[in-house]
């Protein structure tokens, strides 16, 4: 007998205000190196604007946008407003 079957992870918008509160305040490599210890997500990527390296302390100017793919889920990230350094 053989059995086989496919692992699918949905990111709810509960969890996605969870990983953008885990992110907050991270640099872009911190905040990247989180998101891929996250069951199913294969990459993350992250954009700031202004030159900032440091997502913003304020989750809720974090903007996390989920990508799913039939192999893999990405994670796009995005900062609202600048950072406060």
């Amino acid at each position: 007998m053989q059995v086989s079957g496919t692992w699918v992870y949905q990111i709810t918008p509960r969890i996605q205000k969870q990983l953008a509160a885990l992110i907050a305040g991270n640099t872009k490599q911190q905040a990247t190196a989180l998101l891929l210890q996250f069951p199913g997500i294969a990459e993350a990527e992250i954009s700031l604007r202004g030159g900032y390296q440091t997502l913003p302390q304020d989750s809720k100017a974090i903007r996390i946008l989920v990508q799913y793919t039939p192999d893999q889920m990405q994670m796009l990230v995005s900062s609202l407003i600048p950072s406060e350094g």
